[in-house]
């Protein structure tokens, strides 16, 4: 007998092809053969998948009937693609990661009969699943208080999965004098681009001149985000994605980011003082991530519609003059265990 074929579809961003780069270690372990389907943007964070697909999908947030009929025939085109896939494969499950290129493999396998499985990582239950939620076998959960959950039969609790540098950068002890780390997330924006350095701008000099920055800046911002940070003479690195995430997430002194499922799950293990910004969308999820943390006192909340300059570099300032609060945070930060094994979990419900 062959080995079991198992299938991850998984949006094409690092909060839904980190996750599946565990689950995908843990079905390999288990003498399962994986195949990844994903779409074009998916190929930077698919690190370790030897069989990968790619396919069309959209996005189905966003006002107007023309940018919706739009999502709809791509994802009709994804689901003719994903039905070929499954076809030739002959998957025995298949696992959807979460984003809306999940949506059609995951019903294919509906229809064909095969067990499925779908990850949800934020605290309530993304679009996406809302509608698979319906055709899968198991629903795996990051939260056991997960809004939007109908058919509780089919909840399991899983965590959610981390890689390994992030559980070695857990056990690095803090330190007051490290670096500020500042990451956007998949949906970076030019408005925080420009707010975040401008803030550093307003701080008394003698706290920026002690600073050293990274943040992840849009491509097309990198040229005058850097200028700017050399004229405030402040040291920066600015990229737009930093490989080494886990570790200078771990090296830091203070982080400021979103609320996006991975970003908090990594730093609430990891513990490290925050400033989350998180994306305002109608279901809350990103903010009701966040206060998993800033509810414990890992970290501060600042709302993006609300996000001045002036207001984050007094908070910055706030922050940065008293060592022992940022201590006492990141006490607080670490609200999630490093025994995490949810890749593993996720593997065992798509392998029943």
């Amino acid at each position: 007998m062959g080995k079991a074929r198992i299938i991850i579809a998984a949006g094409g961003t690092g909060g839904h092809l980190f996750p599946a780069g565990e689950v995908r270690r843990a079905l390999e372990k288990a003498g399962a053969e994986v195949h990844l389907i994903t779409d074009s943007r998916g190929k930077r964070f698919a690190k370790g998948f030897k069989r990968m697909h790619t396919i069309t999908g959209g996005q189905w947030s966003g006002e107007g009937l023309l940018r919706r009929f739009a999502t709809l025939c791509l994802l009709a085109f994804g689901f003719l693609q994903s039905l070929f896939i499954l076809l030739r494969v002959h998957p025995r499950a298949i696992i959807g990661m979460g984003g809306y290129i999940s949506v059609p493999p995951v019903m294919c396998g509906w229809l064909l009969l095969r067990r499925t499985v779908i990850f949800n990582a934020d605290s309530v239950l993304g679009n996406a699943n809302i509608l698979l939620s319906r055709f899968a076998t198991k629903i795996a959960l990051a939260f056991d208080d997960t809004a939007g959950v109908k058919d509780v039969r089919k909840a399991a609790v899983v965590g959610l999965p981390l890689r390994d540098d992030v559980i070695k950068a857990a056990k690095k002890r803090y330190d007051t004098s490290g670096p500020i780390f500042i990451t956007s997330g998949s949906q970076g924006t030019r408005r925080s681009d420009e707010i975040i350095p401008k803030a550093f701008s307003l701080l008394p000099a003698n706290l920026a001149s002690n600073i050293k920055v990274y943040q992840q800046v849009m491509a097309e911002n990198l040229s005058p985000v850097r200028a700017y940070y050399k004229k405030l003479g402040i040291n920066a690195v600015c990229e737009p994605f930093f490989a080494n995430g886990s570790e200078l997430l771990g090296s830091c002194s203070l982080f400021i980011g979103r609320g996006g499922a991975s970003t908090v799950a990594e730093v609430g293990t990891i513990g490290r003082p925050c400033i989350l910004i998180p994306l305002e969308h109608k279901d809350r999820q990103q903010i009701l991530n966040a206060e998993k943390i800033t509810s414990a006192g890992g970290g501060v909340l600042l709302r993006q519609s609300e996000l001045t300059s002036e207001g984050l570099s007094t908070v910055l300032s706030r922050l940065l003059k008293d060592t022992k609060l940022l201590e006492k945070m990141a006490k607080n930060a670490k609200v999630f265990p490093t025994n995490n094994n949810a890749g593993a979990g996720i593997a065992r419900l798509a392998m029943e």
